[in-house]
């Protein structure tokens, strides 16, 4: 029984060739090999053995798969660190713990110009708590993409999922955009001035405040007139926006005064300082606090000195009346005038009828005016002469402490006892006393000399 010296199968009698591994069989003793009948193209040789893998190169091969895996499996966690999901976890965790820190991790400012502190970001994530629900069902669906935009009931933008930059250049980074408000400010008064972010900017008409970070803030408005200085704040609620717009109006609480006064030509006075402006010229006083800070008053200067009212602070009224108690020198020479002429008079009718009852009620019952006008009233009644008034008129007059010193001039018809009747001009000085109610009185002739 002979077999394959290839495969060792066994071999039958008269094979020329293997029947499993197709090897020729040497021909019966001619030591020959036999022609594979399948070719035309020449002798077939015999395939080479093929040899077992080293170990060292199975080492090789198995360390670069296993890197392979390694490298792919890195690959994942970091592409999975960089996911939207990721970013919207960390954005709704750092809003509901309010952490600056991480806020700014996620959150992109470059919609807005200049930096933020730390304190209005803090105020921007407590505003955004109050939308933790419409945040949630806004990024919450899988597969959410860049431009996923969270909008309250009034059509407020409030924050939007953009794309970044790429991490190593392969991995697609996200950021939450911070959105930004305006603020639309009017005012009741015209030029004031509105401050923002220590920014300081004069109020015109349709003034708008752009790049606006919505929080818990304030606007401060200032407005300085040319008699006091007014300051308005108003409380920023955001919640009151509608289309990232939010519209304040700044109250300054300045009143405008009507003001009046006996002496319309007096000068005004605000805080003891002079306006240069008559009360007779000044129309709406104001704006001006009516807190009483303000305090009002009128001088009016005459020859006898400055005259003033008494001061008034302006308390919740936009009425005032600024009133002399003081006569004007007009107001004083009128009443000397009326009052001389009254006693020149009442002198003559007393002489006249040898009363002196008639004149006793213009003197000073302790001036030196009264004896002496007693004695001479019985005097010209006794020798049987009568006068009679024909003028008087007060020249001049100089204010004292107890009231004044009047020059008058003064003309009589004296009729004499033998019936003659000769005109006579006088000048003459008194002291005139004035008292608190304003009566005035003769206290003394200070001299007379006739003309």
């Amino acid at each position: 029984m002979k077999f394959c010296k290839n495969c060792g199968i066994e071999r039958k009698a008269g094979q020329k060739f293997c029947n499993s591994c197709g090897h020729p069989f040497e021909a019966s003793g001619l030591g020959e090999t036999v022609q594979d009948p399948a070719s035309n193209v020449g002798q077939r040789t015999a395939e080479p053995e093929k040899k077992p893998m080293s170990k060292k190169n199975k080492i090789i091969i198995l360390s670069a798969v296993a890197a392979v895996v390694i490298l792919f499996g890195a690959h994942k966690f970091i592409a999975s660190l960089y996911t939207p999901e990721k970013t919207i976890d960390a954005f709704q965790q750092a809003v509901k713990s309010k952490n600056v820190k991480e806020a700014k991790k996620v959150i992109s400012f470059e919609q807005f110009e200049g930096d933020f502190k730390d304190g209005e970001i803090k105020s921007y994530l407590a505003y955004l708590k109050d939308y933790q629900s419409e945040i949630s069902s806004t990024f919450s669906y899988e597969g959410v993409t860049a431009g996923a935009t969270v909008i309250d009931d009034s059509n407020n933008e409030l924050v939007r999922l953009v794309k970044g930059d790429k991490k190593f250049g392969l991995y697609q980074q996200y950021k939450i955009e911070a959105l930004p408000f305006e603020i639309a400010v009017s005012a009741n008064l015209d030029g004031a001035e509105v401050e923002y972010r220590e920014n300081k900017q004069k109020l015109e008409e349709d003034f708008t405040i752009k790049d606006v970070l919505p929080g818990d803030t304030e606007l401060a408005g200032s407005y300085k007139g040319d008699y006091a200085s007014l300051t308005a704040t108003e409380k920023l609620d955001f919640q009151d926006a509608y289309a990232n717009e939010l519209d304040i109006y700044l109250d300054f609480e300045g009143e405008y005064i009507d003001i009046y006064s006996n002496i319309e030509d007096s000068v005004l006075f605000v805080n003891g300082k002079s306006t240069g402006k008559k009360v007779s010229d000044v129309d709406d006083f104001g704006p001006i606090p009516a807190d009483g800070s303000i305090t009002l008053h009128a001088e009016y200067e005459t020859k006898d000195g400055v005259m003033k009212t008494a001061a008034q602070k302006v308390i919740n009224t936009n009425y005032i009346d600024l009133e002399f108690t003081e006569d004007t020198p007009e107001e004083t020479e009128e009443a000397l005038n009326s009052f001389m002429e009254d006693y020149y008079y009442a002198s003559v009718s007393a002489m006249n009828a040898g009363e002196f009852s008639f004149v006793s009620p213009y003197l000073d019952p302790d001036g030196k005016a009264y004896t002496e006008s007693k004695d001479y009233v019985e005097y010209i009644y006794e020798k049987g002469i009568t006068e009679e008034v024909v003028s008087v008129e007060v020249t001049d007059y100089e204010k004292t402490d107890e009231g004044y010193v009047v020059d008058t001039e003064d003309v009589y018809d004296i009729t004499y006892e033998d019936g003659t009747t000769k005109r006579q001009e006088y000048k003459s000085s008194y002291k005139v006393n004035k008292l608190e109610d304003g009566t005035l009185e003769i206290n003394e002739l200070v001299s007379t000399d006739e003309q």
